[in-house]
């Protein structure tokens, strides 16, 4: 198999396994919460999408106490982060296609290309995700009652306080995935250059003009009687 056979298979194919770690990375922790510097939940980047997170044993009384009651009712999901998913699944499509050589180089390119940007946009957003500011704004929009004894008062100080020590910081999965995602990009670009950085095919050898084609020497002719 020569290269310019070979290379329009092998620039898609790589997509494969950046592909299958794309869909890895989606369920591990994209974000972190934080209170005090101290690790109280995280989420993947299905549970951006669903609304969810995993809380961690460090998260405070007051706190756990809010999410066991039923006040708590949870962050905001982010349909727009199922693109974390589905991206990755194109991919493999993508990538299986092309190293079977089932794809021309424009298209696997010009697909490449638009996967990459797609999953570059989604990472970015990740880097917005602030829990931190949305339990705040939820707590704001909470009736405020009287407290009804100072114990309820104090109590509601420190939870106030721990509100107000609470960060999101996102975490290396995305940063590993914004890499692979411009990869991606740079794979369908190299695609797309495909056919003009690779050599002309050899023509096919034929005879020179006004030249008969070589053939067996002629046999002389036979004697006369």
């Amino acid at each position: 198999m020569d290269l310019r056979s070979l290379l329009p298979r092998l620039l898609p194919g790589v997509s494969l396994p950046l592909g299958i770690v794309l869909v890895i990375l989606f369920f591990l922790p994209w974000v972190e919460m934080t209170c005090a510097g101290t690790p109280v939940g995280e989420a993947s980047g299905w549970e951006l999408t669903v609304g969810e997170m995993s809380m961690s044993g460090n998260m405070p009384e007051q706190m756990r106490a809010q999410q066991d009651s039923g006040d708590d009712e949870g962050p905001d999901g982010r349909p727009w982060f199922i693109l974390g998913l589905i991206v990755p699944a194109i991919l493999l499509l993508v990538g299986a296609l092309g190293a079977a050589g089932r794809l021309p180089s424009k298209t696997a390119g010009t697909g490449l290309v638009v996967l990459g940007i797609l999953g570059i946009i989604v990472a970015a957003l990740a880097f917005s995700v602030d829990y931190a500011d949305e339990m705040t704004k939820d707590d704001e929009q909470q009736p405020q009652t009287q407290p009804a004894d100072a114990f309820a008062q104090q109590m509601g100080q420190q939870m106030a306080q721990q509100m107000a020590q609470i960060s999101t910081e996102t975490t290396g999965t995305v940063a590993v995935s914004l890499v692979l995602y411009v990869v991606v990009a740079l794979l369908g670009v190299g695609c797309l250059l495909l056919p003009m950085l690779l050599p002309p095919a050899a023509p096919d050898p034929v005879a020179a003009p006004g030249h008969p084609p070589a053939g067996p020497p002629s046999s002389p002719p036979p004697p006369e009687a």
